[in-house]
């Protein structure tokens, strides 16, 4: 009987359904060689057995990897978008910011009050126009030139007669300002308090 070859056994072993035996017609085969079509059988289902869950395996692992791959796309994906997000919101604070820096705005108020020397617009009242310039220096100096408000808070005139009082801002800086006090005519200030409030 010729010999085959191991390779061909073993596929025709993979065609030939279980159970029917291979034994050529009019032979008997031997215990040994049932045996080991057997084994070989076994061995062949085992080896699909593993090739099937091998394939099962790596298609898993094909499967996290593509995964994997979407997954880091899409972070690259958000993460440039919410860093164009962030980049447009922190130009529009940065364009907030310059506005509020450039807007004028108050930082600080100041006030006090100026009194006239006593007397000091009663004497010569027949020369008409009287005037003081007096002064009060800020605590500390503004960044800028500071808005100044000024009004009468006392007046002190002789009474039966006309009440002319004039007072007037006449010079402001970021240190101090200068008031001008002032009365005319006929009439005779014993006094004058101006309050004064400077902003900047």
């Amino acid at each position: 009987m010729p010999r085959l070859s191991p390779f061909l056994v073993l596929f025709l072993l993979m065609l030939v359904p279980k159970g029917i035996n291979t034994a050529p017609i009019g032979t008997t085969s031997s215990p040994n060689l049932q045996s080991d079509i057997d084994s070989l059988k076994g061995s062949v289902e085992q080896i699909n057995d593993e090739v099937s869950v091998s394939l099962v395996n790596l298609n898993s692992i094909v499967t996290a990897i593509d995964l994997h791959d979407i997954l880091e796309d899409l972070q690259d994906s958000v993460n440039g978008t919410a860093a164009r997000q962030l980049q447009s919101e922190m130009s529009v604070r940065d364009q907030r910011i310059l506005d509020l820096e450039q807007r004028d705005y108050i930082e600080r108020c100041e006030s006090g009050s100026i009194v006239t020397p006593e007397d000091a617009l009663s004497t010569d009242w027949t020369t008409g126009h009287r005037r003081l310039h007096l002064t009060a220096t800020f605590s500390r100096a503004f960044r800028t030139i500071p808005t100044v408000t000024i009004g009468l808070t006392q007046v002190d005139h002789l009474f039966g007669s006309n009440t002319r009082v004039l007072a007037q801002l006449s010079d402001a800086t970021r240190t101090s300002l200068a008031v001008e006090v002032g009365t005319w005519g006929d009439s005779i200030l014993y006094s004058a308090t101006v309050h004064w409030m400077a902003c900047a």
